[in-house]
């Protein structure tokens, strides 16, 4: 029998995963480190900031002079999609609301 292993088919969706985020990745990196951030400062946005692009678009808003808070806010106009994906996603989950609120954010491209 050719039956894959839970393990081998869990390796095989983790290695997708990494081979289709590596590039940006890379990318957000590269972007990060010709803003004049630290290594630390560039990990610690892709612990904290959510979505990609609001990654992006923070590092060029800092990279280039601009304030912190605009890039928080372009960071939250982003983001502002998901909670249009969140609140179209919720009605289709069952259990109370905050749960259902919960399991919908896992529903979108970011997670």
């Amino acid at each position: 029998h050719n039956e894959q292993s839970p393990r081998a088919s869990i390796r095989r969706q983790a290695l997708s995963v990494a081979l289709a985020v590596t590039p940006f990745g890379i990318a957000f990196g590269v972007a990060g480190a010709k803003a004049g951030l630290a290594l630390w400062q560039t990990s610690g946005f892709s612990v904290l900031v959510f979505s990609g692009s609001a990654q992006l678009a923070a590092v060029d808003i800092v990279g280039r002079g601009g304030a912190v808070p605009s890039a928080i806010a372009a960071g939250l106009l982003l983001n502002l999609r998901s909670l249009g994906f969140g609140v179209a996603m919720a009605p289709s989950l069952s259990g109370p609301w905050w749960k259902r609120a919960a399991w919908s954010q896992l529903m979108i491209d970011e997670a």
